[in-house]
């Protein structure tokens, strides 16, 4: 019963941390794609002539902390999916004390 159950944790606790890395990976190119288009028509601005270096490197910096972030939670993601709940081994006992 408790290997079953400890199993199941497993499981579960395996099933959770998939879909959080998932939806993680989803959000993460959704912004990845959103700065890239900021960036995309920065640069398309500087080729018209406007002084866009410092949008463009701004943007460029706000991917870089994006990709920062985006590891550090897939990290913790991934020990949080090695953290197995441990129930207490139950042993049947009996004490019998002579009265």
């Amino acid at each position: 019963r408790v290997a079953s159950l400890k199993e199941e944790l497993y499981e579960r606790r395996r099933e959770e941390t998939q879909q959080e890395l998932s939806d993680l990976e989803e959000y993460a190119e959704a912004e990845r794609q959103r700065i890239q288009e900021f960036i995309e028509n920065y640069e398309q601005k500087a080729e018209t002539g406007s002084n866009m270096d410092i949008a463009i490197r701004g943007q460029q910096e706000r991917l870089d902390r994006l990709e920062q972030r985006i590891e550090s939670r897939r990290q913790e993601l991934e020990r949080k999916a090695q953290i197995v709940s441990l129930a207490p081994e139950v042993e049947n006992l009996c004490f019998a004390f002579p009265v």
